[in-house]
């Protein structure tokens, strides 16, 4: 029995002991990741809001119309947020909302006042244009994302900042824990410097305590305590006690055949599953656990095992998944469903996306007179006239082509094998198609549009890569051409030499340069190369 209850002592139990701690200390980091994608999910919202026309001219000029759209109590609730708060350039608050959860923003030091100094907790902590972290204010713990405020292309000068921001209450607390399905609370403590620690209450429960700071204060953390049942370490204690009744049954066995025994039928199954969670870490989630097929308690223990993987597994797949949905999100123009500039920059800065040896067409297309549809029928008519583009645009298109909406009407469209023929080709069928198209809710109204295209022909993909910028320039220039030449037009340029030093043409009258030296071939719809005003 001595030998028994040393083996227990020394094999068994701290190796229970040691699977615990791995896996109660993992629910700590489960809590501090969770509140970490929330912090996330505003930071991806913050940047769909601050990267967007409308928002970088009402900060400048703030209107009615943008308010009444976007800023209202029903955006906070459709959004879940607790803040919503713009400030310009001048550190002055242009609008500023909460939710009942913050019912007088002017009470909280935070984000009270119309006008911030450069010292503000919000804009100095850190100095950089997106941010998101947990700051301590009178009202508790606040999620708060920040975003610079820009132009749909990202450029531009910065005209202020967006914030968003929700409060680490008990109910988001809640909320939170239910979808990691481990309970935790929170609370804010004195900075002691509280380091991770788990404690082992008794048989039947265990405490695991951290904290995370706050952004805004160096002398207060929020703590993070989660208390978690046993029920391994107690199937372990039952399976031993019924091991060590069944040894003094039969009692007349030597101590090493009990060693033995106990080796076979207790310490093994436990080490493999140790290693099997090892394994499973190992390989994020990837490794399946394997059943014992026993009917005592450690196939109990084994089985829970089991099902504790497939759930982390499945858990694991769905933050997967939300990454993935969260990535393509970002390259995803909402009210189209086109790629955006986001998209286009890292596709041109992938060296696998260039196929080189291969002539390449750079299109630039813009609706015309855009802005009369919003003024005189309204922003709601003006997106549907966007989509109803979009769509004749995928239409005329081929099914390799990548279009993008780079910006308010603007779209800029990528297409490989493409010789000059071929692009004019798909430059008028755009053309036609929107010049028959009847466009609005009720199909009521006609709108053209305008179209640049530069063919190039990319001897290697170093070259593609660096100077793929001054490409597109020469398409915006051709676009330009066409909206000084009656607009409802196509004007396009064809590079009829490799330029070794990179240097393409940034004006009109670089343009005229290049053609007078038959470095280029211009193209139009309905204008002789020599009329077409530059």
């Amino acid at each position: 029995m001595s030998g028994v209850v040393l083996t227990v002592i020394i094999f068994a139990l701290p190796e229970v002991r040691k699977i615990e701690t791995q896996e109660h200390l993992g629910a700590f980091a489960r809590a501090e990741h969770a509140i970490e994608n929330e912090l996330d999910q505003l930071a991806v919202t913050a940047l769909d809001w601050g990267e967007w026309d409308d928002t970088y001219n009402y900060v400048t000029s703030p209107n009615s119309a943008y308010e009444s759209s976007n800023l209202s109590l029903a955006t906070l609730s459709d959004l879940e947020l607790d803040l919503l708060l713009i400030i310009n350039k001048q550190n002055e608050v242009v609008w500023k909302m909460t939710s009942s959860e913050l019912p007088n923003p002017e009470q909280i030091p935070l984000i009270s006042g119309n006008r911030w100094n450069a010292q503000h907790p919000l804009i100095q902590a850190p100095n950089q244009a997106a941010f998101q972290g947990i700051f301590l204010s009178e009202s508790g713990p606040l999620l708060i994302a920040r975003q610079h405020i820009l132009n749909s292309q990202g450029t531009g000068t910065p005209q202020g900042y967006f914030f968003f921001a929700k409060k680490l209450s008990q109910s988001l607390t809640n909320q939170i824990a239910d979808k990691i399905e481990t309970p935790f609370s929170i609370k804010v403590v004195d900075n002691s410097k509280l380091a991770l620690s788990l404690t082992f209450i008794d048989n039947n429960q265990t405490h695991a305590q951290g904290a995370v700071p706050f952004v805004n204060s160096d002398s207060k953390m929020l703590q993070i305590d989660i208390f978690q049942a046993r029920p391994f370490y107690l199937q372990a204690l039952n399976a031993i006690t019924y091991s060590l009744v069944a040894i003094l049954l039969i009692g007349v066995i030597s101590c090493l055949v009990t060693y033995i025994l106990l080796k076979n039928i207790l310490i093994n199954p436990i080490v493999l599953l140790q290693k099997q969670a090892e394994m499973f870490k190992k390989h994020d989630s990837n490794q399946p656990f394997k059943l014992l097929k026993r009917s005592d308690e450690l196939g109990q223990l084994s089985s829970s095992f089991v099902s504790m993987a497939k759930d982390l597994s499945t858990d694991w797949g769905k933050l997967e998944q939300e990454k993935k949905d969260y990535q393509d999100a970002s390259y995803t123009d909402v009210l189209t469903n086109l790629r955006n500039r986001r998209y286009l920059d890292e596709y041109l800065q992938d060296p696998n996306s260039w196929v080189y040896d291969d002539e390449w067409t750079f299109f630039t297309v813009d609706l015309d007179h855009f802005k009369a549809i919003n003024d005189q029928y309204g922003h709601d008519v003006g997106d549907i006239t966007l989509q109803q583009f979009s769509e004749l645009l995928i239409k005329s298109c081929r099914d390799d082509d990548i279009i993008i909406r780079s910006g308010g009407e603007e779209f800029t469209v990528l297409c490989h094998q493409t010789s000059a023929n071929v692009a004019q080709s798909i430059a008028e069928r755009l053309r036609h198609e929107v010049e028959r198209f009847n466009f609005g809710r009720d199909n009521h109204f006609k709108i053209t549009c305008s179209i640049g295209f530069f063919v190039i022909r990319i001897y290697s993909r170093e070259y593609g890569l660096k100077h793929w910028n001054s490409m597109l320039k020469v398409s915006d220039l051709a676009l330009y051409a066409a909206k000084n030449n009656g607009r409802n037009t196509w004007v396009g340029l064809e590079c009829l030499g490799q330029c070794s030093e990179g240097v393409y043409p940034k004006e009109g009258v670089d343009i005229q340069h290049w053609l007078a030296e038959k470095r280029l071939k211009l193209f139009s719809f309905n204008k002789s190369p020599e009329d077409v005003c530059w």
